[in-house]
């Protein structure tokens, strides 16, 4: 009998001798769980002590908060973030591979390496995380640590896509929008842009809000388009402001009276939002705006200001318009000589007109104002006021609180 409560004895405290770093391991879950969302919240005096504690054997532990210490940045600080970065990826931890990748990419705690950038980056996507594949579509796209190769760019957008990153969908669509098979493929396209805009990518609700306004893909419906095209403008994107000058346009031309006048005003106030901001195309189109009057009073200097502005831009069809009216004085300024450099620079731009218009004008031009034309668009420098695109930008993501 003494025998067998021993045993039973020595049975229970085995038992809890299992029972007790088993809660230990929770215990240290719960703490790490509880500095990651501090983390992500930027609530670093909560999250960097308790994950210095947990760093000491935790390898997720070492990936955030060597992550923490290189955002912060300082040698020291770099230092230290990297050498936990180093130990944690070097055990297989997936997390410390796509933060390594980074620091390999910029150079920042270790030299520039994009081979190593990109071995990193595979390895995270072999682990699951779903920007790391987005990142080698970006590689191979601009052939940074492997040759350039648009097919496995698309692989692994389509990738990072079906993994659920918005950023890796947004890139996909634009692949396929820009490839010669979109034409087949404007409904997927379509779709993959709504996912993505729903995901808070406002650039894809900029490009799903044009597709709903041109009927490309899906239905033609104004007022989902406005509603896309709308909450990315208040994100601050004035390429959606543009597109709502084209969506009030429209409705202009189908309206008359004090409807008309209404819709043309709030085209006006939408293109001058986009204008003011950098938008050639915006800005020319704020020109015809005050040129025929609709929406504004009518104002040709103000006109050819805007166009001006649009043509310095490099925008091809405010170059034409401009060379027209310098040409012919059309707003009270007339210089044959500019007007001739405009029209040769739309021509070379393949503005459709341009050539047969430039060829008009030079025969009212001396031999000696042809070859200063000719020389003025040879020295021209565009000057955007804005990045002729925005599709390498990682914005933040900002979903709309409801979808229609």
């Amino acid at each position: 009998m003494a025998l067998r409560r021993l045993s039973r004895a020595l049975a229970l405290t085995w038992l809890l001798a299992l029972a007790a770093p088993a809660a230990s391991a929770q215990d240290r879950a719960i703490d790490l769980e509880k500095a990651v969302a501090a983390a992500q919240k930027g609530d670093l005096a909560t999250a960097e002590p308790l994950l210095r504690e947990l760093a000491v054997d935790n390898d997720e532990a070492a990936a955030w908060l060597g992550t923490i210490l290189i955002q912060r940045g300082g040698d020291d600080s770099v230092g230290e973030g990297m050498i936990l970065l180093r130990r944690a990826a070097f055990a297989g931890n997936t997390r410390a591979k796509y933060a390594l990748a980074f620091q390999y990419l910029t150079g920042v705690g270790t030299n520039r390496d994009d081979t190593e950038a990109v071995r990193l980056f595979r390895e995270a996507a072999d682990g699951g995380i779903a920007r790391a594949a987005y990142n080698l579509g970006l590689m191979h796209a601009a052939g940074r640590g492997v040759p350039r190769d648009p097919a496995q760019a698309l692989t692994w957008y389509e990738r990072a896509s079906k993994a659920g990153d918005p950023y890796g969908t947004y890139a996909w669509a634009r692949a396929l929008e820009t490839s010669p098979q979109a034409a087949q493929r404007w409904s997927e396209i379509a779709a993959l842009y709504l996912g993505a805009a729903k995901a808070g990518h406002v650039p894809a609700a900029v490009r799903y809000g044009a597709m709903l306004l041109e009927g490309r893909g899906v239905g033609r419906d104004r007022a989902r388009a406005e509603f896309w095209l709308r909450h990315a403008a208040d994100q601050g994107y004035p390429e959606a402001a543009l597109l709502m000058g084209d969506l009030f346009g429209q409705s202009a031309m189908g309206r008359t009276g004090r409807q008309q006048e209404e819709a043309a005003r709030n085209a006006a106030a939408w293109y001058l939002r986009a204008a003011e901001a950098g938008v050639a195309m915006a800005q020319a189109k704020l020109g015809n705006c005050y040129f025929a009057g609709a929406g504004v009073e009518r104002d040709f200097p103000t006109a050819q200001r805007w166009y001006r502005r649009a043509a310095e831009q490099g925008f091809a069809d405010a170059q034409y318009v401009l060379g027209i009216w310098l040409s012919g004085g059309v707003a009270g300024t007339t210089d044959p000589v500019e007007g001739y450099r405009w029209l040769a620079l739309a021509e070379r731009q393949g503005h459709s007109n341009a050539a047969k218009v430039r060829a008009r004008a030079a025969e009212k031009l001396t031999q000696d104002q042809v070859q200063r034309g000719e020389h003025a668009a040879l020295s021209f420098i565009s000057k955007p006021e804005r990045p002729l695109s925005v599709d390498d930008e990682a914005p933040p993501l900002r979903p709309p609180s409801k979808v229609p």
